[in-house]
């Protein structure tokens, strides 16, 4: 029940009591009267009847005013409390958000594998890419690490906000890195954020390689422009990839290091766009829990991304 639906009862129920007072008063004067012969002055009957209502009254105000304060301190806590909740959930969003480029997190990553893990099937398939930048470290070194998080930002941005549906953008950390605020130990650190991505994708191994050469075309047109734009000259930037499937039962460091051997193996290529993938095999299916491409060859395929021009 609400405060003023309260208050209203109480007064109804106030006003019917001062009634029954003063006609009960009257009653009573009538009674002495025809009984006892003894005559109370309509002064006095008013004074009787006037000092119940105000007694009434005075009680009344005490417990509105006290209702009244009740309601305030209530509400008082609810936005109180609103706005820890509020507060609570920014920050909690923070730790999951990278402080460089703005996307999510390894933290938010690992939570989402997690989740996934769960309950993918055969059907309903999820692959994982790790792209790592090539190359960007020269960019730190010849333009500052403050032009340097400009790109990543720029580059992460715009790969993040033209995702489908069913694609997940993810920052990988860095040791070195801090806070864009924290400028004394910026001025000191060795390294940026960091240059490497990590990508859920959910489908087979057609809808990721889709997916990076989507990104392959973007680093040839618009990526060029924006890099060109932060740095001032031309600038050619490219990556190389690797890609697994995430398998039933996965946790964060299983799938990591599956990826990161990947990468790896996609490295070791030396030419630009290249991407290295296990199709259909889980750690459990090498013996030395490797995927050394030399001894299993036939379980790994390597897919070069469309050339410029």
């Amino acid at each position: 029940m609400s405060i003023d639906r309260l208050i209203t009862i109480i007064s109804t129920a106030l006003a019917a009591i001062a009634i029954v007072v003063a006609i009960y008063t009257s009653e009573l004067n009538l009674l002495l009267k025809g009984v006892y012969h003894i005559d109370i002055a309509g002064s006095t009957i008013a004074g009787i009847s006037g000092t119940v209502v105000i007694a009434l009254l005075l009680v009344w105000f005490h417990f509105a005013t006290r209702l009244q304060r009740g309601a305030n301190d209530k509400h008082v806590l609810s936005l109180q409390v609103d706005a820890l909740e509020k507060e609570l959930k920014r920050y909690r969003d923070d730790t999951l958000v990278d402080v460089v480029t703005g996307i999510p997190n390894q933290s938010k990553l690992s939570e989402d594998v997690r989740k996934i893990a769960s309950r993918i099937t055969e059907k309903d398939q999820y692959q994982v890419i790790m792209l790592d930048l090539d190359g960007f470290g020269k960019i730190n070194t010849r333009f500052g690490y403050r032009r340097g998080d400009l790109v990543i930002k720029s580059i992460a941005q715009g790969i993040y906000n033209s995702m489908r549906r069913d694609e997940e953008a993810y920052k990988r950390p860095f040791a070195g890195a801090v806070a864009p605020d924290d400028l004394w130990r910026r001025i000191y650190r060795k390294y940026s954020g960091g240059d490497e991505f990590i990508f859920l994708i959910r489908g087979g191994e057609d809808e990721a390689l889709g997916f990076l050469v989507r990104v392959q075309r973007r680093f040839d047109s618009e990526f060029g422009e924006q890099v060109q734009a932060v740095l001032g000259e031309p600038w050619t930037l490219s990556f190389h990839a690797g890609l697994c499937r995430l398998h039933p039962g996965d946790n964060f460091g299983t799938m990591l290091g599956r990826v990161e051997e990947c990468l790896r193996l996609a490295r070791q290529d030396g030419s630009e766009s290249r991407v290295f993938w296990a199709s259909g095999k889980t750690s459990a299916d090498f013996p030395d829990g490797g995927f050394a491409a030399r001894t299993y060859a036939d379980a790994q395929r390597q897919f070069a991304l469309p050339s410029r021009g």
